[in-house]
Parts: C-alpha cells; sequence; structure tokens
C-alpha cells in the first residue's frame, strides 16, 4: 500500500512537471512547400525523429554545463511523444524564395499564418523547412528567431553517424539545422578554445553545421549561459517589465597584452545582467560572417558588480591578419543582448 501511494505520489508529480514544462515557450516548427513543390517523403515522422535527436544533443550539452536550461520544441497536443509541425503553402514557386531573399518572403508569410491562427505559435522562435529533393535551393540562415533550413527524403535519422555518402550528407544538413536554430535561439558564432577542441571537437556555433553526427561537436560554456535566458530554452518565465541595457553606463577598460588582452570594469548595481561574454575576434570585423574563429569566454562578475578578465592565451588560435577586436558581450536576463567592441592595435586602415 506504502509503495503505490508513493509511485501515485511520483506520478503525480512527473504530470505536474510535463503541465509545467509545457507551458513554456518552445521551438515552432514549420514546413513551408512552395507551390510547386510537393512535401518531401514521410516528412513528419522523418522529421520528429531528426528533431527529437537534435533536441537531445542540446540538452546532453547542457546538462554537461550544469546550465538552467532545456531546449524544447512545440510538441502536438493529441500526441506528446510527436514534435508539432505546422504545413504552410506558399504563394509562389520555388524560385521564388531564392538562397538570398527567400527567407524574408517565407517569413511574411509564416506570420500571416500564425495570425490568422492565433494561439498556435507557443515562441518568438521558428524554424523554417522547406522540401528539396533536387539542386538546393532555399534559404538556409538564421535571421532574427526564425531559421531557414532545407528537408529532403534522406534526412533520416537511420543516417545520423553513416560513415557513407548519404551519412556525410545527412551531418552537413543536419548539423546546419542545428547551427542556424542556434542563431535563432540567440547564439552568435564562436570557435572552440584549444583545450575544448582537443576534449569535445568542434563548436556547434563554429564549423559544427559539417561535423555533427559525423565527429565529436559540442555547445560552448558561453553558448549554454545565453541560452539560459533563450525563449525556447529557459525554465523560468521571461521577466514581464525588459530588461535596463547598462552598456552606456559601464564601458570597460581594454588593456592589450603580447597576445592577449585584459578587460576590467564595474557594472552598476543593481542591473539585470545574466552573463558577460568576452570574444577574441579576429581577422574581419563587418558582416554576418566574421566570428566564426572568435573564441568566447564566460566572465566572473563579483557581487558589487567588478570583473576582472584577461584572455588566457594559451587558449587562442592565431588568426589570419594581426588584428583582433575584443568584445563584451552583454547578456540580459529578458534574453536582449548588447556589444561593446574595442580592437587591439594595429588598427586596420579601414576601421571607422
Amino acid at each position: 500500500m506504502k509503495r503505490n501511494l508513493l509511485s501515485l505520489l511520483f506520478s503525480l508529480v512527473a504530470v505536474v512537471g510535463l503541465r509545467a514544462a509545457e507551458a513554456l515557450p518552445s521551438v515552432n516548427v514549420v514546413y513551408f512547400v512552395p507551390s510547386d513543390l510537393e512535401p518531401s517523403a514521410h516528412y513528419h515522422a522523418r522529421l520528429n525523429e531528426v528533431l527529437k535527436a537534435m533536441e537531445r544533443f542540446y540538452n546532453g550539452e547542457l546538462r554537461r554545463h550544469g546550465a538552467k536550461a532545456a531546449l524544447r520544441f512545440q510538441t502536438d497536443p493529441a500526441r506528446p511523444d510527436q514534435i508539432r509541425v505546422f504545413t504552410v503553402h506558399g504563394k509562389e514557386p520555388h524560385t521564388g524564395y531564392p538562397r538570398n531573399g527567400g527567407g524574408a518572403k517565407a517569413h511574411k508569410e509564416v506570420e500571416a499564418f500564425f495570425a490568422a491562427n492565433p494561439g498556435l505559435k507557443s515562441s518568438p522562435n521558428v524554424l523554417v523547412l522547406m522540401p528539396c529533393e533536387g539542386p538546393e535551393y532555399g534559404p538556409f540562415h538564421g535571421w532574427g528567431k526564425y531559421c531557414f533550413a532545407i528537408d529532403f527524403k534522406e534526412l533520416d535519422i537511420r543516417y545520423h553517424g553513416d560513415k557513407g555518402p548519404k551519412g556525410q550528407k545527412f551531418a552537413k544538413y543536419y548539423g546546419g539545422i542545428a547551427h542556424e536554430l542556434g542563431h535563432a535561439l540567440g547564439l552568435p558564432h564562436n570557435h572552440a578554445t584549444r583545450s575544448d577542441e582537443k576534449a569535445f571537437g568542434t563548436a556547434l556555433m563554429g564549423a559544427g553545421n559539417y561535423t555533427l553526427s559525423a565527429s565529436p561537436t559540442f555547445i560552448t560554456s558561453a553558448s549554454a549561459k545565453i541560452l539560459e535566458v533563450s525563449d525556447s530554452c529557459r525554465l523560468d518565465k521571461c521577466p514581464e517589465a525588459p530588461s535596463r541595457h547598462v552598456l552606456k553606463e559601464a564601458k570597460p577598460t581594454v588593456t592589450q597584452g603580447e597576445g592577449t588582452a585584459r578587460i576590467q570594469g564595474r557594472l552598476p548595481v543593481p542591473n539585470d545582467i545574466h552573463a558577460l561574454i568576452a570574444v577574441w575576434d579576429k581577422d574581419m570585423w563587418e558582416g554576418v560572417n566574421n566570428n566564426y574563429d572568435a573564441e568566447t569566454f564566460v566572465v566572473p562578475v563579483a557581487a558589487d558588480g567588478s570583473y576582472d578578465f584577461t584572455f588566457p592565451k594559451a587558449e587562442l588560435s592565431p588568426g589570419k591578419t594581426p588584428y583582433v577586436q575584443v568584445q563584451l558581450r552583454y547578456i540580459y536576463k529578458d534574453g536582449t543582448q548588447e556589444l561593446y567592441r574595442h580592437t587591439l592595435d594595429p588598427k586596420p586602415e579601414n576601421e571607422k
């Protein structure tokens, strides 16, 4: 009798926990079908297994870091074991949604779908997949809290880890989806530090879009910290009041060393900062893909708001040019971000 009561109690706790988790925002998955195409074969069943594997990868990495976060995809209310996929039929043929610019057009149509069906959108995070059985045509990138990728019949979990051509293709696109999803969740590009690369492989937000399922791939500690306040990963509800941004009040001091730099400063207290991320960004300054080679570090902040961080030289890989931009990424409790930039000498002639 006692054992039965305990089992009932544990079951009730599990149900309450499940309902609480379901109440939290989650990634919306949209299957976007241009007017001249058909969905790829068995897309819902295939994607259910693929995205569940992706969810396990993210959450395994978050647990490894001890992060208070867990990636969630929206599930079907009638079948909680199934990831919910909304099928949206595009107004234009596939040529109307090219790699460059096609995401913006699809975004408008997907937003119109959610506006016409209030209550379906669980969070701002949306993964849009388009069928593509021939030459790749569609957008494949992160854009705000949206990300875009393609689907094909061999995007199938049975090819996960396969060493043949189909496994190699699977790794490229499976890793690509996981990488672009990271952008939709708020993650910038970053590179593994030397010790992390040796221990864990390739950073997902570096070249991990080509390695996930093919070779060791991981999420950096800085990325895990950001995911703690991402809409579809955080375990608490987002603050109702927007965070107060303090970048203008708390400019750091940067002192250049030989192959490193020291960042010091003090944040006002109280503040709405969730984390400070130090970035060692090499080679390029402008554009959206200038930080694949950037090592990132979580900066400890004292109770009085002070911080003092020196980039560990042994963890930094050399860049292709002598230029380095030191950055501080301010991560706020509501998930918003600000970026402070400071270029070390020598500065490029065209820097503004």
